[in-house]
């Protein structure tokens, strides 16, 4: 998560980007993998720019997931 004040920076793209290539990397050895995170509720857009979807979960937010092709 970054901090309210560094929010709009690109600084949580910049961490997304970094984290996709990663597992862009890791599904060149396991192409079946799953990629699983936990959204602040009210947070489930910024995710869903990244091909995330929402797997909902009431008490603490949707879980979001994607599945790398």
């Amino acid at each position: 998560m970054v901090i309210p004040e560094y929010q709009s920076k690109h600084i949580g793209t910049g961490i997304m980007n970094n984290l996709l290539n990663q597992i862009n990397q890791y599904k060149k050895i396991n192409p079946d993998i799953r990629t699983y995170l936990g959204a602040s509720q009210g947070k489930e857009s910024f995710y869903e720019k990244f091909g995330f979807e929402q797997r909902p979960c009431y008490w603490d937010g949707p879980g979001m997931f994607k599945m790398l092709r």
